[in-house]
């Protein structure tokens, strides 16, 4: 009897692992049922219509760093990397949907959209199981997982449980809460990309909610910030007052340098590194780093004010607006010079783009499986980081049956946690499955 993996999302890494899996199961290489649990569609998060995109943003990595890439030979499988090329490239993709019209205009860059389509296709073609549903329980049973999932749909959700040799969890997670949820001025980098909110948002900037007394104020400086502040310049806002509130001067650009490159495909180079340097080289060019086909977008923002400080409230004022205050790290030398270590500002609309909750899936686990908060709970998700196998599942500290967590896998390699080595995250994740 062969085994089963279970996926829970339906984005990038789960279509790259099923797709290997097939072109494996062909090889007579690999014996194992692929079942993903998606609640919405495979490529929600890069359609548009759930939350995270509004789907017409560039992808900012190269479409050509596809669901096989970088396309190395996997041990005992010689012929899988150019069987992937063939099946499920990008190129394969574009070349049912109009190869030379795409190759005319210049190669030009995908959309999130497009990303969508593709996923979808190759999705298509990978003979995995879909779920319509979204996972709530995962629980240890005889030595594998017990998940338990509800049914996606209008009517009462039906609650179903299978076992599963083995888990992968994929995604972002939900965003990490700040101040009034429910005030109609606060947003998050999820929620403002429905198109309710986003037509909300465009009407209290046209309403002028914004001045330069209460400005838009936009907590975080990576990715998600410069993805909300690119959508504005498109939509005209680009004399906005803005400040840009964070613990860092300025956005810190990523370029397409072939000295970073090669560090994403090359594992045995990375594994040469030190913990402290890999975890500087994801920090830099993965997390709180844009891009520079978004940074062209930001250079045309002409009120943009950088504001350094960590957001520790936000509370409604009388007015509507909001007031949001903030604090910064000083030395003692700073301290003594008297440098502000506090402020506040009033904000005509907050933006919280400080990121998502990476680890969300420890929620999914039994009570009591997980140091809840505080020190205990720092201490062992770094433990958990750090024992991480190569096969991106968790070791040392981990008790349960094979968990992957490709997102939580940076100190293995600086691509799995992204989308620039999805082909090697895949061979990874499936070989303790493989005959």
């Amino acid at each position: 009897m062969g085994s089963r993996l279970a996926i829970v999302g339906g984005g990038p890494k789960a279509v790259a692992i099923a797709a290997k899996a097939q072109i494996l199961r062909e090889e007579g290489l690999l014996d194992c049922e692929v079942h993903v649990f998606e609640a919405r569609e495979i490529g929600a998060s890069w359609t548009g219509r759930h939350g995270y995109t509004d789907g017409e943003q560039a992808l900012c990595t190269p479409a050509e760093k596809d669901l096989g890439f970088p396309y190395a030979e996997m041990p005992g499988a010689p012929d899988a990397a150019e069987k992937m090329m063939a099946r499920f490239s990008w190129s394969t993709f574009k070349a049912s949907r109009g190869y030379a019209d795409w190759v005319d205009l210049g190669c030009p860059r995908a959309s999130h959209g497009d990303f969508a389509e593709y996923l979808k296709w190759a999705f298509g073609r990978s003979g995995a199981a879909l779920h319509h549903g979204e996972v709530t329980r995962l629980e240890e049973e005889s030595g594998s997982w017990k998940v338990e999932w509800k049914e996606a749909g209008a009517g009462p959700a039906k609650a179903h449980e299978a076992i599963f040799d083995g888990v992968v969890v994929t995604g972002h997670g939900p965003a990490r809460p700040m101040g009034p949820t429910s005030s109609p001025r606060m947003m998050d980098g999820h929620g403002i990309w429905h198109t309710k909110e986003r037509t909300r948002v465009l009407g209290l900037l046209h309403t002028r909610t914004v001045s330069e007394d209460a400005p838009l104020v936009v907590i975080g400086s990576g990715g998600t910030a410069a993805a909300v502040l690119a959508w504005l310049v498109r939509e005209g806002f680009r004399d906005l007052p803005i400040h840009l509130l964070a613990e860092q001067a300025t956005f810190y650009s990523r370029g397409n340098s072939v000295f970073e490159n090669r560090l994403f495909s090359d594992p045995i180079q990375w594994q040469s590194l030190t913990h402290t340097t890999r975890k500087a080289f994801f920090e830099r060019l993965t997390r709180g780093v844009v891009w520079d086909a978004v940074m062209e977008e930001l250079v045309h923002l002409s009120a943009l004010t950088f504001v350094d400080g960590r957001a520790t409230s936000i509370v409604p004022t009388g007015s509507g607006d909001l007031t949001v205050s903030w604090q910064r790290t000083l030395t003692k030398l700073e301290l003594k010079l008297g440098v502000a270590q506090t402020g506040a500002t009033d904000a005509g609309l907050v933006i919280n783009a400080t990121g998502f909750d990476n680890w969300w899936f420890l929620n999914l686990l039994p009570p009591g499986t997980v140091p809840s908060a505080g020190t205990k709970r720092a201490a062992y998700l770094e433990r958990l980081t750090h024992g991480m196998n190569e096969n991106l599942a968790f070791g040392d500290g981990w008790t349960l049956p094979r968990l992957h967590a490709p997102f939580q896998s940076m100190l293995v390699g600086p691509g799995f946690a992204s989308l620039l080595a999805l082909g090697d995250m895949a061979d990874r994740v499936l070989r303790p499955y493989m005959r």
